[in-house]
Formats: structure tokens, sequence, C-alpha cells
């Protein structure tokens, strides 16, 4: 979690390969004031890799999209008066806090919304590039949502009651994360917004526990593999084995997981790279269809150009043109 230091100035990208070996990870650091931040050993804090791409509103919510290799994060700095909304994407979190309490979570460990609060005496392991959609919110606030209930932020980490606002916040930060390339100063600012107030409400429906020894259905599952690829559609290597290996199940699972619901890994995969690039042919203020071949997932416009016409018959300035 970054310190909010620019409101209101859209999108953000922080690399750490912008930066020389050695000092990446220093660099990362230095991203997140709220919290500190370790690496499990001292030679993978030397050719650290990470990156995050935010959004920080003028009211002061701030959304992100992060991945990053491994990590150890303390909470409870002085300054942490926030509560924080996870949605993991891929990889493993590991958190210990309380007397003796612990709990680990794997991207396609749950459909639902994490909730840590800043100021909990918590430690977190984040391995197998784990990456997460979050927003945060003032703690004082999520405070006045829940009643006052200290007691249910104390808990360190807990999720949001399903359905209702919870349901609706969930879609709405995946979507952002999802169109994060495109959505301009003034649409992020406003969609970060929206964030914030379905968090405010949906915490006002509760909190829950957790069970870590419960099964994990296969619609989970699915749904945890179907956020996977969209929120990495412009990866060129995304295959049923990085799927799998990023949510973190075996890949002849994962093919079980999607025979259930009459389709292939692959089918979704192209779907979702259609989807992505209707909406960014839609969107008047893209550049190019190289640029958009790119956040498709393709390595030139050919190639897209010509996955584009099977599907529709039409090629990419055609469709463009017809709209």
């Amino acid at each position: 979690m970054q310190q909010p230091e620019t409101p209101g100035g859209g999108l953000r990208l922080f690399s750490t390969r912008q930066h020389s070996v050695g000092r990446r990870f220093e660099y990362w650091r230095s991203l997140h004031q709220l919290i500190e931040l370790d690496t499990p050993t001292r030679d993978g804090a030397r050719n650290f890799n990470a990156e995050l791409m935010q959004y920080i509103a003028s009211n002061g919510a701030v959304f992100g999209v992060t991945r990053s290799d491994d990590t150890i994060a303390r909470f409870a700095r002085s300054e942490g008066e926030f509560v924080l909304l996870s949605i993991p994407v891929s990889g493993k979190v590991d958190m210990a806090y309380g007397k003796d309490k612990h709990y680990s979570l794997r991207a396609a460990d749950t459909t639902g919304v994490v909730l840590v609060d800043g100021l909990s005496h918590l430690t977190t392991s984040v391995s197998n590039h784990y990456s997460h959609i979050y927003l945060t919110i003032d703690r004082n606030a999520a405070l006045l949502a829940l009643q006052g209930d200290e007691d249910r932020l104390a808990r360190g980490v807990s999720l949001l009651a399903q359905g209702g606002l919870t349901e609706m916040l969930r879609s709405h930060l995946q979507e952002m994360a999802i169109r994060r390339r495109s959505l301009t100063a003034h649409e992020a600012d406003v969609a970060v917004k929206v964030a914030g107030d379905l968090a405010l409400g949906a915490l006002a429906q509760g909190v829950v526990g957790h069970d870590s020894e419960r099964g994990i259905p296969n619609s989970t599952l699915y749904e945890a593999a179907c956020r996977f690829i969209r929120i990495n559609i412009a990866r060129m290597d995304l295959t049923a084995e990085t799927i799998a290996r990023g949510i973190g199940c075996s890949r002849s699972h994962l093919y079980r997981v999607f025979e259930l619901q009459d389709e292939t890994v692959g089918m979704a995969i192209r779907r979702y790279r259609f989807e992505n690039a209707v909406s960014l042919l839609e969107n008047a203020s893209y550049p190019s269809i190289k640029q958009i071949a790119y956040e498709s997932g393709y390595k030139s416009a050919a190639a897209f150009s010509r996955f584009f016409r099977d599907y529709t018959g039409l090629s990419p300035s055609d469709f463009q043109k017809s709209r």
C-alpha cells in the first residue's frame, strides 16, 4: 500500500525493472510506507521483480493491481489507519495474527473479498508470484460502517459477508482491474470513489470468519481461473500451465473444471481476448490496431487481425467503422 501522494492523478505504473539490480527492493519498499516490507532471503532482494498499477482518488481511496516476488509484510504501523480489501488473482499468502492464528489463502480459495485491518498485528508472507486487486479506505470510515464495532476489525483478517453489495464491489473492482489501461484520469477517479462507497455498504452488511479447511468447489476454481485470464489478458504466455500455476491447482484439475462448464481453457482464453479487443476497438481514444493487439495478448497486428476475422468475418478496422 503506497502512502497517497497525488490524489486524482489517474493511473500510475510502478515497476522495479526501471531500477538497477540491487536497488529494486528498496524502491519497492519506498512505495509501501504504511507497512513494513522484507524479503524472505537476502538473495530475494537483489533482483526483486514487482509491478504496481494504481489509482489514488481525490477522496483518498486507493485502488491497485499488483504482483511481486516473495515478500514478508508486517502491519500495525502507527500510520496504518486504513482497511485493505483484497481479491487474490494468483499465488499464495500465509497470514499470522493474534495468538497463534494462521490462515493460508491461495488465489483459488475464495470468490469473496478479504478484509485486513491496517492496525492489526499481522504478518503476511506472499509466494508463487502473488498478485491481487486491492482497495484501501479510511479506517475510521470503515468503523462507522461497522457501527463502531472494533471487535470486527480486531479479527485482523476476515471476509466481507457474501451477496448484496459485496458481490457488486467484487465485480466492480474486477472490471476496474480489467479496464485499468483504458480508463482516463476522470473515469478512474469516479470509479475508485464508487468502489469506496460500495466497500462501506458491504462493510455495513457485516464480516464473517474464514474456513481454511473447506474443500474448494469447482465453481470457485472456474471463477478464479476466469479472473486470472481476464486480469492477465495481455500476457502472450497465457496457457493452461500458467493459469493452473497462478491459481494453485494442477493442470489436469483445471482441464476437468473447464470441462464441467462445457468449455476448454483455450476457448475461454480466446473468448476473453475477443471481448477485450471489442471493448478497446469501441474506445475512440485507443491509438492503433497494433496497440489493441498487444493489449489483447497478440505479438503482431497481423496475428490479431486473423484471429478477429475468424471470430467476426470482419477485420478490426472494418469492425471499428461499423460501430
